[in-house]
């Protein structure tokens, strides 16, 4: 394994959890430094797709619908998870879901109702009030523009920072969120497919900005991070109570014996 500048200065940084942090972290200062430099890069993405007059034709397209249409469909799919997730292990032999998939599913319910649930719907946008494309000034709106990372105040359903579609893609992150590295890295892959492709069909309705879809990635990558460390952490703390428990077990007899048995010169 290719071992980088870092990881040579600081071992513990080898761990695939903590390449992982720095992952994220260096993407999250590239989106940053990206919008610093070019401030007006989601203006003129959005503007690509508009056709004047208030009109992003994209909107009628049939597969543009479809796709956007997407998250009546992943209602199902959570509902599914969490019938697997309660009923699965009493279901009759071939038909009983499994540990691992059960906790698979555990995962994809964790993170749907912490991460696009709380953090992406109830937390980010209510906080943000940044207007939509569609509501914004040169786009058909009519309000003025609101960079990111910056709260507008101007009204109650400017709600576009960050894409709750998108996030209902990256959320499939969570789905390898127990397995080896190799595993999270595939469902990574996933997620950030089906979160690009739902967040590209909302840029080209005028729904959502290109800087609206990437921190939606952000959010769930690192509701799935704090997830697994939390996990990690508690499992730790089980396995070391655990030890703890079997030691006395083991001690405290010995001891007893011990203060039983009379010593070897009083025998003689």
């Amino acid at each position: 394994m290719r071992v980088t500048f870092l990881s040579a200065m600081f071992p513990r940084l080898r761990r695939a959890r903590n390449q992982e942090l720095l992952h994220l972290v260096g993407f999250v200062l590239g989106v940053v430094l990206l919008f610093g430099l070019w401030p007006t890069l989601d203006l003129t993405v959005s503007g690509w797709f508009y056709a004047g007059d208030g009109q992003f034709p994209a909107k009628q397209w049939a597969w543009v619908r479809t796709i956007y249409d997407y998250p009546k469909v992943g209602q199902w799919i959570v509902v599914a998870a969490l019938l697997a997730l309660l009923l699965g292990r009493f279901l009759p032999g071939r038909w009983r879901v499994t540990r691992s998939w059960r906790r698979r599913c555990l995962a994809l319910l964790l993170a749907a109702a912490l991460g696009v649930g709380w953090l992406v719907h109830d937390v980010v946008k209510e906080v943000s009030n940044r207007p939509r494309p569609n509501q914004t000034l040169g786009l058909g709106g009519e309000y003025a523009f609101v960079p990111m990372l910056r709260s507008g105040m101007q009204c109650g359903d400017c709600v576009s920072f960050v894409s709750g579609h998108a996030a209902g893609g990256f959320v499939y992150m969570a789905w390898g969120m127990w397995g080896a590295p190799a595993t999270r890295r595939r469902w990574r892959r996933i997620g950030w497919f089906a979160g690009g492709v739902l967040g590209g069909v909302r840029i080209l309705q005028g729904g959502h900005f290109l800087s609206d879809v990437l921190f939606s990635a952000v959010v769930m990558w690192l509701c799935c991070w704090l997830m697994r460390e939390l996990w990690l952490r508690f499992a730790r703390w089980r396995r070391w109570r655990k030890a703890g428990s079997e030691a006395d077990a083991v001690v405290l007899p010995v001891v007893c014996n011990q203060a039983h048995t009379p010593s070897l010169s009083r025998r003689l």
